[in-house]
């Protein structure tokens, strides 16, 4: 019977310019001489300099930097009192920096079900016209937003073999990057209990083998710490 190897436990934005720059919220209508801009009382600064945990946004975009400079380039340049004219407009154009960085940070989640009949482990083969042909996997996919590890798995054990599964328990998780590609994160679920007549619906080809025989398999790179880990 295939052994379960045992379960892992499982700054704000500052334009200030320089060191007489005041603390303090700059507000829709304040002259910088008021809340620190130049210290003078009169005079801005003209430049902006983005610090912090914003500094990365601006320095690796270069096209949202120049959305931003559009909102923020508004002061008077006669060397009067400049005067920031849309600082609820900055903030928005903030927000939506962060957000669009937060996206392109989040990790993959892919779900995989290591279904056991009488000591045997289903195996499925990818078809030669996928990605990874003939590399052999255990059934499972991508987590959709707002969707559950549990919930996702249950969906593509439907889709790809027509069950309705009952999710067991986390064996493992670990997270993976293929050469090129951004890391995911692998998450493999223990199945021991369906409903349903299984088939196979988008498999070359799919079979039961004893646990101790998963090493002799081409299986994905993904899945091979997972193999390991079992065998070892």
């Amino acid at each position: 019977m295939l052994r379960f190897a045992g379960e892992p436990s499982d700054g704000g934005f500052d334009i200030g310019g320089g060191e007489s720059a005041q603390s303090g919220p700059v507000l829709a209508g304040d002259q910088f001489g008021e809340r620190g801009a130049g210290g003078d009382g009169r005079s801005a600064a003209a430049d902006f300099e983005p610090r912090g945990r914003d500094a990365a946004i601006f320095d690796e975009r270069r096209e949202p930097e120049d959305v931003a400079a559009d909102r923020i380039r508004d002061f008077d340049g006669d060397g009067g009192s400049g005067q920031l004219a849309d600082v609820p407009g900055i903030a928005e154009v903030l927000d939506e920096l962060r957000a669009h960085n937060s996206k392109d940070n989040e990790v993959t989640t892919v779900v995989a079900g290591v279904l056991d009949r009488d000591g045997r482990v289903l195996l499925c083969q990818r078809r030669e016209d996928q990605a990874h042909a003939l590399k052999w996997e255990f059934p499972g996919g991508k987590v959709e937003p707002g969707e559950a590890p549990e919930a996702a798995l249950v969906r593509e054990l439907r889709e790809e073999l027509g069950i309705e599964a009952e999710i067991d328990r986390e064996i493992m998780r670990y997270e993976f990057a293929y050469p090129g590609k951004k890391p995911i994160l692998l998450i493999f679920f223990a199945v021991t209990k369906w409903r349903g007549g299984m088939e196979n619906r988008i498999f070359r080809e799919v079979r039961w083998e004893p646990g101790e025989k998963l090493k002799e398999f081409d299986f994905l790179e993904g899945d091979a710490p997972f193999i390991a880990a079992q065998a070892g």
